[in-house]
């Protein structure tokens, strides 16, 4: 059977960490950081997202095929990790967008990196136009 996957799955190097990133779309990039459960894989709001951005969908160091340095112990070296990630891939300007603790992520990352825009989301997001 062919693989008909809109996206890609790989592993990359950064900061000298293999990171998974999933891929998708084209477009403004769109940075996605997964909650505390790990990467749910490529959603069908990727998906959605996918139409109008670049979708990166990466897991985080120490979660599912990404390997963990010793140096992230906090949430402040996760987003300093996440800053060196978005120089590597060249994604500056980025919208982030987080859910659980990858919003928590996101908004860490946001406060200290002017490239960013955030992008609150959960559940109850709706669209207005």
């Amino acid at each position: 059977m062919a693989d008909t996957r809109d996206y890609t799955d790989e592993l990359i190097d950064v900061a000298g960490t293999r990171v998974q990133v999933l891929k998708g779309g084209s477009g403004a990039p769109v940075l996605f950081l997964h909650g505390a459960g790990g990467n749910p894989g490529w959603l069908p709001y990727h998906q959605a997202l996918a139409q109008l951005y670049t979708v990166y969908a990466p897991s985080h160091p120490g979660y599912d095929r990404s390997s963990r340095p010793d140096w992230i112990s906090t949430m402040t070296d996760m987003a300093h990790f996440y800053r060196q990630f978005i120089e590597a891939l060249g994604l500056a300007p980025v919208h982030l967008m987080g859910s659980s603790m990858g919003g928590w992520l996101a908004a860490e990352l946001a406060a200290m990196c002017p490239v960013v825009y955030l992008c609150a989301a959960d559940k109850y997001c709706r669209r207005t136009h």
